[in-house]
């Protein structure tokens, strides 16, 4: 699986991993502009952004990415905030392109998902918690 960091830290935070077929986006904390800047200005080879929290160093770019036709999935508190977010429910697991995701409720100031994600591709798996 790549991994490429696109910002982690206050300021924002967001990175793009693949699978060599499916392509996601964890968190999206930064102007959509460096997103594009990161994936080369494929942003259409973007399956699906997840997002862990309502927190704008992790969800600064929804509205742009929904308006660009991205799918964004997170949990109850952040899908109601930005209508057109996939809710999803903590432990059970949905499926993006070649990814199974399995989301799970962290600990933080606000309601927070970190997210197991494993390729069925390659059989690799990934576990994303922040903050």
């Amino acid at each position: 699986m790549d991994i490429k960091i696109l910002a982690s830290g206050s300021s924002g935070n967001a990175y793009i991993i693949s699978d060599g077929k499916t392509t996601l986006l964890l968190d999206a904390g930064i102007p959509f502009k460096e997103i594009q800047k990161g994936c080369g200005f494929q942003t259409s080879s973007i399956s699906g952004c997840l997002v862990t929290h309502r927190h704008g160093d992790h969800a600064k770019a929804i509205p742009k990415l929904l308006q660009r036709g991205i799918a964004v999935y997170s949990n109850a508190d952040v899908a109601g905030i930005y209508p057109g977010v996939h809710r999803m429910d903590a432990l059970k697991e949905h499926g993006i392109g070649t990814f199974r995701i399995l989301p799970f409720e962290a600990e933080h100031d606000v309601p927070c998902f970190g997210y197991q994600v494993t390729s069925e591709e390659t059989g690799e798996k990934l576990v994303y918690i922040t903050d």
